[in-house]
């Protein structure tokens, strides 16, 4: 995925944000309120970017390829409400037409701080 595709699903999936998205290319997604944070996003932020979405993010955080400036709780508290699409192949498949428009996938809820219970002892 290009900086500018994640750009667009970025304004889809966040249309309300107190912060701004700065690119890897350097492009910036403005805030749509007063802005009190910069979410920055490394290249290397979508090629571990799987399910669950809690964890890929906090590895993402600690490979350097996802930052917070700012108010991190106001980052955290707008991607509570983050609906992602599911997969093509999935909404290819869904009798239900998307919320999205024609073509495009069905959102899925992203859920942020859910415990996962530990592995079983083997």
């Amino acid at each position: 995925m290009q900086a500018g595709e994640l750009r667009r699903l970025l304004e889809r999936v966040l249309p309300a944000r107190p912060f701004e998205v700065r690119l890897w290319d350097g492009s910036v997604l403005p805030a749509t309120a007063e802005p009190r944070a910069t979410l920055v996003l490394g290249r290397g932020l979508l090629e571990g970017l799987a399910p669950p979405l809690d964890l890929a993010l906090g590895e993402a955080f600690v490979r350097g390829d996802l930052e917070v400036e700012g108010d991190l709780g106001a980052v955290l508290a707008a991607l509570e409400h983050v609906e992602l699409p599911t997969s093509p192949l999935k909404a290819a498949v869904s009798p239900q037409r998307s919320a999205w428009g024609p073509g495009l996938p069905h959102p899925v809820p992203l859920r942020m701080g859910r415990v996962y219970p530990p592995n079983p002892p083997c």
